[in-house]
């Protein structure tokens, strides 16, 4: 369950209060008053859950070969669901990349060993493919005025 920015398995839930524990091995006691006013998200009620991978791609890249090495890495992920819809489509034109989406559906179980599996095959796949995974950078352009000298300073010496 997730409430208030906490994340975790319920232990025990009493008059007062509900204890959760985290996944990084801590007890955290939320009180109810809290819990009934505010949304609670639970991962476990269904037996598959939605994995999305975000990954961006240059905008010189062939959307079609990226999109066929990414379904590629989902059909050969074995806790990838086959019975279950597995997207790869444009999810955005970003400043410097087009962001795809690569969705796909896991049993709850194993969420986290698919995400780190998938994020880990998706940057491999690219790489061998040649398509680039572009990062933000800035692009610096001096213009030339036909007043100003080529050289930005004159040595007088």
């Amino acid at each position: 369950m997730v409430s208030q920015g906490n994340e975790g398995t319920v232990e025990s839930i009493s008059l007062l209060n509900t204890v959760i524990a985290t996944g990084k091995g801590q007890v955290v006691t939320l009180p109810n008053a809290n819990l009934f006013n505010n949304p609670i998200t639970n991962y476990s009620v269904k037996e598959y859950r939605r994995l999305d991978v975000n990954v961006g791609i240059s905008y010189d890249d062939d959307f079609d070969k990226a999109r066929e090495v990414l379904l590629n890495v989902l059909e050969k992920n074995e806790l990838v669901d086959d019975t279950q819809s597995k997207t790869v489509e444009i999810l955005e034109f970003a400043a410097s990349s087009v962001n795809l989406a690569v969705r796909c559906y896991v049993k709850n179980s194993d969420y986290w060993t698919a995400y780190w599996q998938l994020y880990r095959a998706v940057k491999y796949a690219l790489d061998d493919n040649n398509i680039s995974m572009p990062y933000p950078h800035t692009e610096m352009i001096i213009k030339n005025d036909s007043n100003s000298p080529t050289v930005p300073f004159d040595n007088k010496d």
